[in-house]
């Protein structure tokens, strides 16, 4: 799908939509709802037993739902901030695809409360079976739309739709996750999902968000601004530095090398949050036992993981400009990325389980420290990646080293974390 589409939008209005755009996108959900949905890990939901012939959300259902509209209400907020800042923007079709962004953020935290009730349930199918559909949808949007405007393009070959057509995409993708998560959520869920829009105050506590889960979910904000300028610092720096043939390559070699991330790396890391979230909680009767098993799982996670990143990096550097031709990309910067991105990848693999026990298992000062240790990767890692672009001109693989070198650094924490 990523050639056809680079044939189609051209590698350039490619590159503006996978860093241009996604960073937009990424920056409005993860700074919505990142801190709150860390901090309701921590949260359980009510047991299945308890919620027989009921006709509204148990106690702690409701404190879940009350939490999850938070980011809600908070993504309308930036979501008008950020339409501000880029009204005044001169091209029609790049406004019009902001635009469309922005809205479809907007709908996308209307998953919220079904997303975390689904997580505090252990409803892994649930979360994989929308998205799963909700991708395809996306995918058959942007590409019937990019052959429409193939088709009706003019004489330098402009296609119209290059812009707009990932913008549909993405409103799409955010509609059907939205209905997706109501049907299924809906079988599962012992009332009516309606319920799970509505906030109400606890008579118990008299609050409608715990004040303890509050406070964490602050905690958690600050930390995932740190983490989202390294997850996204490639994009925010190339916005400033790069061509747009620049982020165009480096978004299409990401995209294929971080294949094994996605079907494998990612299902694990949330499995492996949510398992260390539940064994932090436990009564100290079953610490003991259960840090054994906590600590059995990181060993086979770590032996997993150096195994499978050996495979991809003696394979993935040797044949990655075979790789690439196939994919009608014989330009040498395209090989020489991938290249590096198949080192990359063992890094990434590690960082992540690592990283769910440390946010899983981490008290408020604990969390403090890891902020500082963040922010001296953020430093790290911006002087290095502005070095790279600017002066040396490595261009989109020397994005790829930057980032290997902030992950190195971010495993060391951790690995110093999980040994204490």
């Amino acid at each position: 799908m990523n050639v056809v589409i680079v044939k189609l939008a051209g590698i350039a209005s490619y590159g503006v939509a996978s860093v241009d755009f996604e960073l937009l996108l990424s920056t409005l959900l993860f700074i919505s709802r990142e801190g709150m949905r860390n901090a309701l890990l921590r949260v359980e939901s009510d047991p299945p037993a308890h919620r027989n012939s009921r006709q509204k959300p148990g106690v702690k259902d409701q404190l879940l739902i009350n939490a999850s509209l938070v980011p809600i209400g908070l993504g309308m907020v930036m979501a008008n901030l950020v339409f501000l800042v880029f009204k005044s923007t001169s091209d029609s079709d790049w406004k019009t695809a902001i635009v469309i962004y922005i809205i479809a953020g907007w709908v996308e935290l209307c998953v919220e409360p079904l997303y975390v009730l689904s997580r505090a349930q252990v409803l892994f199918q649930v979360q994989a079976k929308c998205e799963g559909i909700a991708v395809t949808a996306r995918c058959i949007t942007v590409t019937t739309l990019l052959i429409t405007g193939r088709h009706i393009a003019d004489a330098d070959d402009n296609n119209p739709y290059s812009l707009l057509a990932f913008a549909a995409g993405q409103m799409v993708y955010a509609l059907t996750i939205l209905a997706t998560y109501a049907w299924y959520m809906s079988h599962e869920l012992e009332y009516p999902v309606w319920h799970c829009y509505v906030p109400r105050q606890i008579a118990s506590s008299g609050h409608f968000v715990m004040p303890e889960t509050r406070k964490l979910a602050v905690t958690f904000v600050g930390q995932s601004l740190l983490k989202h300028c390294l997850t996204q610092g490639d994009n925010m720096l190339m916005v400033k530095y790069a061509s747009n043939a620049i982020k165009g390559t480096f978004a299409m070699v990401s995209n294929y090398g971080s294949i094994p991330a996605r079907i494998i790396f990612l299902p694990l890391e949330e499995a492996s949050r949510a398992m260390f979230s539940r064994q932090s909680t436990a009564t100290s009767a079953q610490q003991t036992e259960n840090a054994r098993l906590v600590r059995r799982v990181i060993e086979i996670l770590a032996k997993f993981q150096l195994l499978l990143g050996s495979i991809l990096v003696v394979f993935g550097t040797l044949y990655s400009s075979t790789f690439m031709a196939l994919l009608g990309q014989d330009d040498p910067t395209a090989s020489n990325t991938m290249s590096m991105y198949c080192l990359y990848l063992p890094l990434m693999g590690l960082n992540g389980f690592l990283e769910a026990f440390v946010h899983s298992v981490a008290d408020r000062n604990q969390l403090l420290h890891v902020n500082i240790w963040m922010i001296i990767c953020t430093i790290t890692y911006v002087v290095i990646s502005v070095q790279i672009l600017s002066v040396l001109q490595l261009g989109s693989a020397g994005i790829v080293a930057a980032n290997m070198v902030n992950m190195a650094m971010r495993i060391v924490y951790c690995t110093r974390f999980v040994k204490t």
